[in-house]
């Protein structure tokens, strides 16, 4: 079976995560290296996470209680929560289901005299043009803060010339995966400084930590080949386990209870220097296959919809969006699609052997209780319909195109009028 995700990092940096586990290192050496290997220019951070980052920089900010936040309205719900913990109000700004991207217009409606900032997600993997975003945000005298959690693509993307805070993730799931991490590039020297003064309070992750950080991640890669997938999936609906709950939950990246003690932590030495060689070694010939794998997996659903609304009967109601394909530019860290129903393309998916998923912790943020006119109802359609295609470079070209015809066959199916009834 082709599961639904491959954890990007290879068997080498596995093991070199494990003996930069063992003993306890230089952590300030190793933070800086992690830092130079982004950027030269003394403008960046490394911590535990995007979301350990996120909060840092609220905290230094220190903005009065009651600020707005403008977010794109399609987010981890962690993300608005760090916001709230601060006292501040997230207002969502609804995207364009094509790109991905919020709309310029709504978020010049959304402005009052209580913003302060602007918080744009690149999703899916990818990666906007924030020119007018920019703009809107110096007119307006606002910071823009970039979230390229879903969109590396190593130094070919630094982050926006206009924005004031760039914020890249190297959590589990994501490319170039260090197993956790994040990095905040921040335009600011003096914000710079208070936040590596606070961060350096922060208690210490342990190697202990880390290093079963690495055993469990290890265990995941090397379950998610074609064969030892399979049998998983297979034992588990041998003995009736819900496979698809396990497995969103083992990559679960901080638990509920305790969420901001766990997040409020300084990296261990091995965590910076995995961070570092997943930096120095991105493989941009990869990166470069997946996209194009992205690209055929697009055409193949297209051309499979244009095919059986060509060969039916009668007119097929049936729509298959796919969000950000849109975006000029574009890494296809994952494959959402968004349909009518999503619960019998999974099956006839799983049936074939791809391990496709409604599993995701994006959610659309509610508007403020004064603000109903802000509620994001197109990203909220979106959500609602989202599911995921199994997806990665290691899929061959074949299977690829195999599992984008299956979706319009089986939405045709449940879409035309059985014949013979009444």
């Amino acid at each position: 079976m082709w599961s639904r995700k491959r954890i990007d990092i290879g068997w080498r940096d596995l093991w070199f995560a494990a003996r930069n586990s063992l003993g306890r290192g230089d952590r300030d050496t190793a933070q800086g290296t992690a830092e130079q290997a982004w950027s030269s220019e003394n403008d960046t951070l490394a911590c535990l996470s995007v979301r350990s980052g996120f909060d840092l920089l609220w905290t230094e900010l220190n903005l009065p209680a009651g600020s707005e936040i403008l977010m794109s309205a399609v987010t981890i719900r962690d993300m608005a929560r760090v916001v709230e913990e601060h006292g501040l109000v997230p207002v969502p700004v609804d995207l364009n289901p094509s790109t991905m991207a919020p709309d310029p217009d709504l978020i010049r409606k959304a402005i009052t005299p209580h913003t302060r900032a602007i918080v744009v997600a690149h999703l899916f993997g990818a990666i906007l043009d924030l020119t007018q975003v920019a703009t809107i945000a110096k007119e307006h005298g606002l910071l823009l803060i970039e979230d390229c959690a879903q969109a590396f693509d190593g130094h070919r993307y630094p982050g926006h010339a206009g924005s004031n805070v760039v914020m890249f993730s190297f959590g589990p799931i994501k490319t170039a995966t260090a197993l956790a991490g994040g990095l905040l590039v921040v335009r600011d020297p003096p914000l710079l400084a208070r936040m590596r003064t606070t961060h350096a309070t922060w208690p210490e992750q342990t190697q202990g930590e880390f290093l079963r950080r690495v055993r469990t991640y290890s265990m995941l890669k090397l379950i998610s080949g074609r064969l030892a997938f399979g049998c998983l999936v297979t034992a588990c609906r041998m003995l009736r386990r819900d496979y698809d709950a396990m497995l969103n939950g083992a990559v679960r990246n901080f638990p509920v209870e305790g969420f901001f003690a766990s997040l409020r932590r300084q990296p261990c030495a091995g965590l910076f220097k995995l961070l570092a060689r997943r930096i120095t070694t991105f493989d941009t010939e990869r990166q470069d296959a997946r996209a194009a794998l992205g690209k055929l997996v697009e055409a193949a659903i297209q051309d499979g919809t244009s095919r059986v609304r060509s060969s039916a009967p009668v007119a097929t109601a049936f729509e298959i969006l796919i969000p950000s394909s849109g975006a000029n530019r574009h890494t296809w860290w994952v494959f959402p699609i968004c349909v009518p129903n999503a619960e019998p393309v999974i099956r006839a998916l799983r049936a074939e052997w791809f391990d496709a998923t409604c599993g995701s912790q994006l959610q659309p943020i509610p508007a403020p209780a004064d603000r109903p006119e802000l509620t994001a109802t197109r990203a909220a359609e979106v959500v609602r319909q989202m599911m995921f295609l199994p997806f990665y470079p290691e899929m061959n070209d074949a299977a690829a195109a195999r599992m984008g015809q299956i979706v319009p066959e089986v939405l045709a199916r449940c879409t035309l009028p059985r014949s013979g009834g009444t």
